[in-house]
């Protein structure tokens, strides 16, 4: 099944996402140290 539409949300318009985007570079930077 082809999906008819392909939705981004790059500024937090529908969802909040920063504070998990600050968790994720927070782990990706202590495994590279």
């Amino acid at each position: 099944m082809q999906p008819k539409a392909i939705i981004f949300d790059m500024d937090g318009t529908l969802v909040d996402t920063k504070e998990d985007v600050h968790i994720c570079l927070n782990l990706a930077l202590k495994e590279m140290g």
